[in-house]
Order: structure tokens, then sequence, then C-alpha cells
């Protein structure tokens, strides 16, 4: 009598698998690079503060206000994440080397997060944070067009950096970089005041 192959079937569903994950992750990365890539303040939210003449000191105070939890008496990096944006995805890793690269070990490093408290001290571990705080994006509409971003202050508690992390597709794929241009220059004691609204990458509105 004729044994039976055992092996042919799981063979051939396998096979099967491999070539539907093969489609599917090329279908996914077609439909990603064929987005168009969104401004950070796509509506115009940061013009009030372009407009003023102390348009960042103004921005930063509305920062501090939201925020007072925080002292800002040295410098302070925080970095806004939305757990419903899949634009966030790729973000974690990014910080995780900037934090390696380029902040100080004195920086206070921030979390703000709209994810619920049972999950922050995984969140703390993967994005290497000395805290977290937890926020509504309601309440910052006004002032954050869009996530992900990021907040630098000084270690005179002024804002020097407001924007998204970094252009491009995924976090990081873009060679404009204002954040580690900005971290730099304070590095060598300048005093900057930038607030970044045109960048063009892969963001989510508030």
């Amino acid at each position: 009598m004729q044994q039976l192959d055992r092996t042919a079937l799981p063979l051939k569903t396998l096979s099967v698998l491999i070539i539907g994950w093969c489609i599917s992750t090329l279908l996914l990365l077609i439909v990603i690079f064929n987005q168009p890539l969104e401004l950070f303040d796509r509506y115009g939210r940061m013009d009030i503060f372009f407009a003023a003449p102390n348009g960042s000191s103004l921005l930063g105070q509305k920062i501090k206000t939201q925020f007072n939890e925080l002292s800002y008496t040295g410098p302070t990096l925080l970095h806004f994440h939305d757990t419903h944006c899949d634009c966030s995805k790729s973000v974690p890793d990014y910080i995780l080397d900037l934090h390696k690269r380029l902040v100080p070990n004195d920086t206070e490093k921030v979390l703000v997060t709209n994810a619920e408290k049972n999950s922050w001290q995984e969140l703390k571990n993967r994005f290497a944070v000395n805290r977290i705080i937890q926020f509504n994006t309601v309440n910052v509409r006004e002032w954050l067009p869009a996530t992900p971003a990021a907040a630098l202050f000084d270690n005179r508690g002024e804002l020097a950096y407001f924007g998204p992390h970094l252009g491009g597709k995924f976090c990081g794929s873009s060679s404009v970089n204002q954040l580690e241009w900005a971290l730099n220059l304070i590095a060598r004691g300048e005093n900057l005041n930038i607030i970044s609204a045109s960048s063009r990458g892969c963001f989510c509105e508030t």
C-alpha cells in the first residue's frame, strides 16, 4: 500500500502563507509610500505665535501652564505621543537613539501621552524617560497641531524648540532634523527660539 506524504500539505500551506505575507507587506509599503506627506500645522494653528513679536515665549508659557507639575529649572524635553496615531509607531526607537546621542543626562525627559496609566511603566522603559504626564488632545489643540511632536526648554526654562521630531514618511527618514540641530546648538551654549510648523511628514492632527 502506498504511504501518504505527511509533509506535503504543511509545506504547501507554509508556502501559501509566506507568499500571502509577502504580497500583503508589499501592498502596505505601496500604500504608505503613495500617501502624501502632511504638513505638521496644516490648518495654521501656529500662525498666532508667528505673528506675535514674542511668539516663542508665548507658546512656551502656554506649555508651562498646561503642564505646571514640571519645574523647568533645567533642560526639559517633552515628547508628545498619541497612542491612536499610527505615525507614532517608529518614534520610540528614534527617541531612544536621540537620548543616547544628544540629550544630556541632566535633562528632564518627559513623555506626554494619552495612554492609560496601566501602560505607563512599559512606556517609560520604551521611551527611556524620567516621567510620564497624561494629556487630553482637546486641551492642547490651540498650540499642538499634530503628533508626534517635541518641545525643548533650555537651562533657563525658555522654549528653544517646538515642532515635530523629524519629517519624512517614517520618523528618522528625513535628512533635515531641526530638533537635533537645536540640541547641538544648546550644547554649545546658544540661545534659540525655533517654532517649526512647515515640516512635512507622517503626522496625526490633534
